[in-house]
């Protein structure tokens, strides 16, 4: 399906790419009004646009698919839609607002069954706990994290960057190689380059500048083609 095939492209980084197979299935969904799919659609239409730095069209998106949720009276499709404003209030540099809509987001992910959902709240409440200095909480959360493959990464990317907090950096390192394996293998590239980062501070800390040096670089590589990509 066309927004499956945008999960995937934005994954890899592929922005522009994401952006128009998402925007095509939401035309296609709207005329046949499936609740679940538009919102879904809508909701990683609005995770593109965040990644791509363009914050008012993502807050547009999430809000109309929290819209659509709300006039179908389902409870369970206003999760996704939820965390990415809480995901948008982080990436405004607000993690303190962050983390009181991913208290909110968390309980509602639990209530409704939605097992994904709920640990991808998880990680993004360490990543909100760890941009607020708070690391060993951010640890304990991001460990609590349980699902597929790439989620799995994105949690260990943020326990990493809590160990680097707490003054543990080759604990950091450790847990950084065994995610930025995982995106690799999982073709994650966006999520990858900013594991790399990660690395690349890891390996500073520890005393190791050459290997520190080769992670940023490989990092910002990454990250200058995925650019001229989108």
């Amino acid at each position: 399906m066309l927004s499956n095939l945008g999960t995937i492209r934005h994954g890899q980084g592929r922005l522009k790419e994401a952006l128009d197979a998402k925007e095509r299935a939401l035309a296609i969904l709207r005329g046949i009004v499936t609740v679940d799919e538009t919102e879904r659609t809508l909701t990683g239409i609005g995770l593109v646009h965040l990644d791509a730095g363009r914050h008012s069209q993502a807050r547009a998106a999430f809000t109309d698919a929290l819209d659509l949720a709300r006039q179908a009276g389902e409870l369970r499709r206003e999760v996704g839609p939820l965390l990415g404003l809480a995901r948008l209030e982080l990436a405004l540099g607000r993690p303190r607002q962050s983390v009181e809509q991913l208290d909110a987001v968390l309980a509602l992910a639990t209530s409704t069954g939605e097992r994904l959902e709920e640990a991808e709240t998880l990680v993004t409440l360490a990543e909100a706990y760890g941009a607020l200095g708070e690391h060993e909480r951010a640890l304990r959360v991001a460990q609590s994290a349980e699902g597929p493959a790439t989620l799995e990464a994105r949690a260990r990317a943020a326990q990493a960057a809590a160990c680097l907090g707490l003054g543990q950096a080759e604990r950091g390192a450790d847990l950084a190689v065994q995610a930025s394996r995982t995106q690799r293998d999982t073709s994650q590239w966006l999520a990858r380059s900013r594991t790399l980062l990660i690395l690349a501070c890891a390996r500073h800390l520890a005393g190791d500048p050459h290997r520190a040096r080769r992670h940023w670089t490989r990092a910002r590589r990454l990250r200058t083609l995925l650019e001229r990509a989108f």
